[in-house]
């Protein structure tokens, strides 16, 4: 199969693009997409279709951790951010969204140009937020390196580097803290014997 054929596959089956370019994703869109069905599919007692590649309790792990970190965390999130979610909990999740990350034709919104024709007009490409969300996506593959990412995207590994960093600070879901803003909690020192 080429790669244009399974991310038209997948954009047929999934709406993959659809649902790749949309600022919110609930948790349970999100649940849906990564159990490998689309929520838009549902049966009619509205649970996802089962998967070959994925059984029911793994859509209902997913949803609740989902669910935990919208409520600790409010706000919009794509789908790169619950992709980043599931894969920083080691959540098993249907592999149709990797293959798609890989598959799809880079767009001109989400791929900036590389470092090599920014230099030639004399100033560095500025990567666009869904461009850096789907560069953070891309390194959260398997087998993914600095190297490989540089060398599909046309700039350096350094380059890559700082992005990544930059994506990470960016669009690393993280876990609020339990304390109060400002609220400087230390434990005293323990004194040696």
């Amino acid at each position: 199969m080429s790669d244009l054929y399974d991310a038209s596959w997948f954009d047929a089956t999934m709406d993959a693009s659809i649902w790749w370019k949309r600022n919110d994703v609930t948790p349970d869109e999100a649940a849906t997409l990564l159990y490998g069905s689309n929520p838009l599919h549902k049966a009619a007692h509205g649970k996802p279709l089962t998967t070959r590649e994925t059984e029911s309790h793994e859509y209902q792990r997913l949803l609740r951790v989902f669910q935990d970190y919208a409520c600790t965390d409010p706000g919009h999130r794509t789908l790169a951010e619950w992709l980043g979610i599931a894969k920083e909990e080691k959540l098993t999740h249907h592999p149709w969204i990797d293959a798609y990350l890989l598959a799809r034709p880079q767009t001109n919104d989400a791929t900036p140009p590389t470092d090599a024709q920014a230099s030639k007009r004399g100033n560095r490409p500025q990567w666009s937020d869904d461009a850096l969300r789907t560069l953070w996506a891309e390194s959260q593959l398997a087998g993914a390196t600095q190297q490989k990412l540089a060398g599909k995207h046309g700039v350096t590994r350094q380059r890559i580097g700082k992005l990544l960093s930059q994506a990470k600070n960016q669009f690393r879901a993280g876990r609020p803290s339990p304390f109060p803003p400002g609220v400087n909690f230390t434990m005293p020192k323990r004194k040696r014997p």
